[in-house]
Order: C-alpha cells, then structure tokens, then sequence
C-alpha cells in the first residue's frame, strides 16, 4: 500500500496507492467508486450512480480474479 499523502484542498491525509500498481490503484478507485455510488443513490441521483457502478465494474476487471 502506498504512504498516506496530503489533500491539499482539505488539509488531511488520504490512502493514496503508488502510481506504479495498477491493480492497488484500481482497487483504490474501485473502492472509492462504490462509497460515491452509495451517496449518490441516497441523494436520487441515478445517472452519477449508473456511471459510478461502470467505475467500480471496470475496477474489478482490471483487478481481475480474486487469487485467495
């Protein structure tokens, strides 16, 4: 896992992935996607929550099959 970088905009430290691993990164974004696709389903919008669901869908796929 990368090392916790600062949110200038925010002033806080958030779990960034390095640039270098793609699977963390997509993971990270994969995860990211769903908690906004959460939101937005609760506020009623359906569209940003489609288009989130694609984020998360195509994530999974360039993380390809769980190895455990």
């Amino acid at each position: 896992m990368g090392m916790p970088k600062t949110d200038s905009t925010r002033s806080r430290l958030i779990d960034v992935p390095e640039p270098a691993d793609r699977r963390e990164t997509a993971r990270y974004i994969g995860r990211m996607s769903s908690e906004l696709r959460a939101i937005a389903q609760r506020t009623d919008l359906p569209f940003l929550a489609y288009l989130l669901s694609m984020v998360e869908d195509e994530s999974r796929a360039v993380i390809g099959p769980d190895r455990s």
